[in-house]
């Protein structure tokens, strides 16, 4: 089985008339308590749903310097009309229809593209960061994904800090100093499919609107419909020592 979808006429005639705007949020504002509450909660998630009692890393904390809200009455729309078809024609449950939050890490010159278009899978007409897969599915050179052919979906991770790679040139670690960007997005993961191990070239589970990264890698979903994403805000985020490190160093 392959993935043939294509995107429409209809769809590519709306998503090019998207226009998404940015706006800055107070430090000291309400919503910027929020996020930044669910930002460091996301990087304390485990695979397994569970939340550790210290950070990854011993060295490096995050510190959430800047937010910007995002405006994209189509994207708004395309979501809520998603939401609508998974409740209606497809019957899921509450808690399917649920209303959660990822992120997203890409290079600075590609969210301008993601607040405008949204997150769209490889090969799709408007998606122009990055190459389509070669391969059709079996072997070649383009990407096979992990638990989801990239040109079948998209990925949106639970962990901010798992994204942070995809922000910086050569997919270095964030260290101290460091200051990268990061899409947040509402995400809508319908009916989910476990996936058990690294899967490459796997595509949409039949009955399934999504599936969950396998419990040996960080907790990320493969959402197969791109309406299922909606960016909301982008955080700009700047690596600190860490509270351990500064510990250490004082003895």
């Amino acid at each position: 089985m392959w993935c043939n979808r294509a995107a429409s006429a209809k769809e590519i005639e709306e998503l090019s008339a998207a226009l998404g705007t940015l706006t800055p949020v107070a430090t000291n504002s309400g919503t910027f308590a929020d996020i930044e509450s669910k930002f460091q909660a996301s990087i304390l998630l485990q695979s397994d749903g569970t939340t550790a009692a210290a950070p990854p890393s011993a060295n490096v904390s995050y510190q959430l310097m800047g937010l910007e809200e995002v405006h994209n009455s189509v994207l708004t729309n395309r979501f809520e009309r998603e939401r609508a078809r998974l409740a209606t024609r497809l019957t899921r449950t509450t808690d399917e229809l649920k209303i959660r939050f990822g992120f997203h890490g890409t290079m600075p010159g590609a969210i301008s593209r993601i607040v405008t278009y949204g997150l769209l899978r490889s090969g799709h007409p408007l998606n122009k960061t990055a190459p389509p897969p070669s391969d059709g599915g079996s072997g070649g050179s383009g990407d096979p994904g992990t638990f989801g052919h990239p040109r079948c979906g998209v990925y949106i991770s639970r962990r901010a800090d798992a994204t942070f790679k995809y922000c910086t040139i050569g997919g270095d670690a964030l260290g101290v100093g460091d200051i990268i960007r990061v899409v947040m997005c509402n995400v809508i993961c319908g009916k989910s499919f476990q996936v058990d191990t690294e899967t490459p070239h796997l595509v949409p589970t039949a009955g399934h609107d999504s599936h969950t990264s396998p419990l040996s890698s960080p907790p990320e979903w493969y959402l197969f419909g791109e309406s299922q994403v909606l960016p909301t805000f982008v955080l700009t985020v700047r690596g600190i020592p860490s509270k351990a490190a500064t510990i250490s160093v004082k003895k």
